[in-house]
């Protein structure tokens, strides 16, 4: 008898600690691991504490100016406004001390202004190369707010329930994703490598800026960028890109030439996705580096390097390439930025089946 009451004291323990164990584990399950986490962004110099060498490189290229602080530093406007045809012809309630931001430096530059609650884009954009100003949106430059449009792609981590960013420019987390858990406790698992993404997905993330394409998100048809995309995300959900279909070539303003490279800047993701290249799982960054501009176009390697490093005898392509490279033939400028041709095609349609643009 005692034997079958100690025996029945031991079963009900056990069965308690079972059901108790069940529900911490129940209640720890609940729990959204650390890595896992929504993170937030926290900017580039929190990058530069651990990355310091790769945060003074990337310094250096055309990404971080790609929006710029003008009352901080008045000197990074370089269009002049004594010249005809500037904004201030239309925007006559504004002048250049109005300007708070730049957008962009190599091609061209446009300005962007307080208007209220509104950042405007002022409606004539300086054209680099040709010293003179070009109009820019004049009709309904004071109806379109930079921050409904395409500010995602010009700064890194806006919000646009606050409307406000962490950094001017294309920084280190446009890329990585936000890392303020990174962060606090640095780890692969909880930060974004775009070398560890699948090819697609890596062109994915420069293709969130170097694309043309609505928006698709519900209520948000107007955007111009991919505002919300996470790299290694869902790019569909923020980025419905053109393509060149016969509904697309036959528009009067169609974004492409006849074979389907595209006429317009930041349509590389356009060019790419059409090409052998991206067919066969090659991606942005096997010919380029996001960290540094030692080689011009950001490039890994001097392109003869690049291209015959698969282009020869006995190499991974079939398709040999004349020597000495003439890269003009391959990849010729065809699309503006600002002036006509001043933007390479991506495409790799050899040069001798098109008209050049005039």
């Amino acid at each position: 008898m005692v034997r079958k009451i100690v025996l029945f004291a031991a079963l009900s323990i056990l069965v308690i600690l079972l059901v108790a164990g069940c529900s911490a584990k129940k209640e720890t399950k609940s729990e959204k691991p650390a890595e896992t986490a929504a993170a937030t962004y926290v900017g580039m110099q929190k990058c530069a504490g651990c990355h310091a060498e790769i945060v003074e490189k990337y310094g250096n290229t055309l990404h971080t100016r790609m929006s710029q602080d003008a009352k901080a530093n008045p000197a990074v406007i370089i269009g002049d406004f004594s010249k005809p045809g500037n904004p201030f012809e239309v925007a006559g309630n504004f002048k250049k001390e109005d300007i708070i931001f730049t957008i962009g430096s190599k091609w061209k530059q446009r300005y962007v202004v307080k208007d209220g609650e509104n950042l405007r884009v002022l409606p004539a954009e300086w054209i680099v190369k040709d010293q003179k100003w070009q109009p820019y949106h004049d009709k309904d430059w004071n109806q379109r707010d930079w921050g409904d449009l395409c500010i995602a792609c010009h700064t890194t981590g806006y919000d646009a329930k606050t409307k406000k960013w962490v950094d001017n420019g294309i920084t280190c987390e446009a890329c990585h994703g936000p890392g303020s858990k990174h962060a606090a406790q640095p780890s692969k698992e909880n930060i974004v490598n775009p070398a560890s993404l699948k090819p697609k997905q890596q062109v994915e993330v420069c293709g969130q800026c170097h694309v043309r394409g609505p928006e698709p998100k519900v209520g948000e048809p107007g955007r111009e960028d991919a505002l919300g995309y996470i790299p290694g995300g869902e790019f569909a959900k923020f980025m419905k890109p053109l393509a060149p279909t016969p509904e697309e070539l036959a528009k009067e303003k169609s974004a492409f030439y006849k074979d389907g490279a595209s006429k317009k800047h930041h349509q590389q993701y356009n060019d790419f996705v059409q090409s052998k290249h991206y067919a066969n799982d090659m991606s942005c960054i096997t010919c380029h580096t996001s960290h540094n501009a030692d080689i011009p176009g950001q490039l890994k390697d001097p392109v003869d390097k690049l291209c015959f490093s698969c282009h020869n005898e006995g190499g991974k392509a079939q398709t040999q390439l004349d020597k000495p490279l003439d890269i003009r033939k391959y990849m010729p400028k065809r699309a503006k930025s600002a002036t006509p041709g001043d933007i390479t095609t991506h495409t790799w349609i050899p040069e001798q089946t098109f008209a050049l643009p005039q």
